[in-house]
C-alpha cells in the first residue's frame, strides 16, 4: 500500500528512511527508552506482534551497544514473534507463531535456553475502523493476549511495554496490569501523532501474585471452558478478572458451571452512574440461570439506545453462555442446537431491549435485537405501554419455546432420540464457528 502525502511530509517518516528504520514507530520505542531507560542492561528481549520489525531493530541496536560496553558477558538474545513472516534482521530470532498459544511461549523460552526474558514489548494494533469504542475494545483484547504470554516468559522484576488506545476504560486497564506490575505508567512519545488515540504503557518490576500460575485460559473465549473449574488459588479470581474485568456485575453467579464472573466494586469517582450486569434465576427453574439482565441509569454520553459498548458486552456474555450450553449438550443434534437462544434484557434509562444470540446453520453466532420499548412516564405517552406489553409477551413466549427446545436437546444428548453424525460436539471441537451481527 502506498504512503499518503501526509506520511511523506512527516519528519519521523523521513528520518526513518534516512536512518534505515523499517517504520517511523522505531522512534516511539527510542523515545520511551529515553524517558524510562528500560533497555539498559537487558540481555533477553521479546518483541510481540513484531512485523515489520522496527522495534526489533531498536532492540538489536541498543542491546548490541550494551554488549560492547560489557563484552565479557554473554551475547544478548532477541526473539521477534508475529503471525506473518518478516524480512530477516541481524541478531534477531524470528518466530512465526500465535501469541495466544502456550506453545509459542515454550518456544520463546527454549530460544533463551530455559531462561526468562528481561523485557517484553508489543507494538501490535488492529487495523482501525474509525469507531473509537470498537478500536479500543479490539486493542484491549490484543493487549490482554500480550499480557497473558508475558506472564509465561518474563522474569520477576522485568518490564512490559505495549501500545494501548486511550479510552474511558483506561482505569480498568490499570487495575488489570497492576495485579502483576506495581509500577504502571502511561506515556505518549512525541513521535506519536497528536491526532492518534494511541499511547504506551510501561509496566515495571514484574511481580506476579503469590501462587499465581501463568495461563492462557480465557473464560469467555476459550473453548476449553470446562478447565475453568480446575482453577485454584489466586488464578480462580485473577484469570476471569483479566479476561472480563469490564463486566461490572451487580450480583454473583450461583452456578459456576453456567458462566464465571468476578464481582467488582464500582466507584462513583470513575462512573457517575453504576452500570451492572447480572445473570438471573427465574422462579420455577431452580438453579438454572435463564436470562442476562443489564441495567444502566445512563451517563452523560449515553443515550437511550442500545450502545455499541453494550452490544459488545452482551455479545461476549451471550456467546460464552451459548458455548457453555453447547458443552452441557454436546451429544445433541447440531440442527436442534441452532434453535436454542441465549436471552438478554437490557434497560437504559427508559428504554428496554430484548436481545438474543444463537448459532445459525452456517455455524455463525448471530446477535439479534428482537424488540425495544420505551417505558411511558406521562399521560401523552400512555400508548407506549402497548410496546412494553408486546415485548413482555414476546419474552414469555421466547422462554416457553426455549424450554421446549432444551427438552428436545436433553433427550438427544441422553441418547433417547436419533441424533446423526453432525452433533454439537463435532462442530465445536472443529472450531467451525464465527460471529455475525
Amino acid at each position: 500500500m502506498g504512503k499518503s502525502s501526509k506520511d511523506k511530509r512527516d519528519v519521523y517518516y523521513r528520518l526513518a528512511k534516512e536512518e534505515g528504520w523499517r517504520a517511523r514507530s522505531a522512534f516511539k520505542l527510542l523515545q520511551l527508552d529515553e524517558e524510562f531507560n528500560f533497555l539498559q542492561g537487558i540481555k533477553r528481549a521479546v518483541d510481540l506482534c513484531a512485523a515489520p520489525g522496527s522495534w526489533s531493530q531498536v532492540l538489536s541496536k541498543r542491546l548490541s551497544e550494551n554488549h560492547k560496553e560489557t563484552p565479557d558477558e554473554s551475547e544478548p538474545k532477541i526473539v521477534a514473534v508475529d503471525l506473518q513472516a518478516m524480512a530477516p534482521l541481524e541478531g534477531v530470532i524470528q518466530l512465526q507463531g500465535d501469541i495466544t498459544k502456550e506453545s509459542t511461549a515454550e518456544k520463546i523460552i527454549s530460544y533463551f535456553d530455559g531462561e526468562l526474558a528481561d523485557i517484553v514489548i508489543c507494538d501490535g494494533a488492529p487495523d482501525v475502523t474509525g469507531l473509537h469504542d470498537m478500536d479500543e475494545y479490539i486493542q484491549a483484547q490484543l493487549l490482554l493476549a500480550a499480557l497473558n504470554i508475558t506472564t509465561h516468559v518474563l522474569r520477576p522484576g522485568g518490564t512490559f511495554v505495549a501500545k494501548i488506545f486511550r479510552g474511558k476504560d483506561i482505569t480498568l486497564l490499570y487495575s488489570q496490569l497492576k495485579i502483576f506490575f506495581p509500577t504502571v505508567t502511561c506515556s505518549k512519545p512525541r513521535s506519536s501523532r497528536n491526532s492518534s488515540i494511541e499511547a504506551f504503557i510501561v509496566c515495571q518490576n514484574y511481580q506476579p501474585p503469590k501462587d499465581y500460575v501463568p495461563t492462557m485460559a480465557n473464560p469467555l473465549l476459550d473453548l476449553q471452558y470446562d478447565n475453568m473449574n480446575e482453577l485454584t488459588g489466586p488464578n480462580r479470581t485473577i484469570v476471569p478478572f483479566i479476561a472480563c474485568g469490564d463486566l461490572k456485575c451487580e450480583k454473583t453467579i450461583k452456578s459456576l458451571q453456567t458462566v464465571l464472573f468476578l464481582t467488582i466494586d464500582i466507584q462513583r469517582a470513575t462512573s457517575s452512574f453504576a452500570d451492572g450486569l447480572g445473570y438471573s434465576t427465574l422462579v420455577g427453574h431452580m438453579d438454572d440461570e435463564r436470562v442476562v439482565f443489564e441495567a444502566s441509569s445512563g451517563g452523560a454520553n449515553e443515550d437511550q439506545n442500545h450502545t455499541q459498548d453494550d452490544a459488545l458486552k452482551l455479545i461476549r456474555i451471550l456467546s460464552s453462555i451459548l458455548v457453555l450450553k453447547a458443552y452441557d449438550l454436546k451429544n445433541a443434534r447440531f440442527e436442534t442446537f441452532t434453535k436454542y437462544m441465549a436471552i438478554s434484557i437490557q434497560v437504559i434509562k427508559r428504554k428496554i431491549t430484548l436481545s438474543v444470540l444463537s448459532m445459525n446453520e452456517d455455524k455463525k453466532f448471530v446477535f439479534e435485537e428482537r424488540r425495544s420499548a420505551t417505558i411511558p412516564i406521562s399521560y401523552q405517552e400512555r400508548y407506549d405501554w402497548l410496546q412494553v406489553f408486546e415485548l413482555l409477551a414476546d419474552f414469555e413466549q421466547l422462554l416457553k419455546e426455549q424450554d421446549e427446545i432444551e427438552g428436545i436437546l436433553r433427550e438427544e444428548n441422553a441418547g433417547r432420540a436419533m441424533v446423526g453424525e453432525e452433533t454439537v460436539r463435532s462442530i465445536f471441537e472443529a472450531k467451525q464457528y464465527g460471529i455475525n451481527r
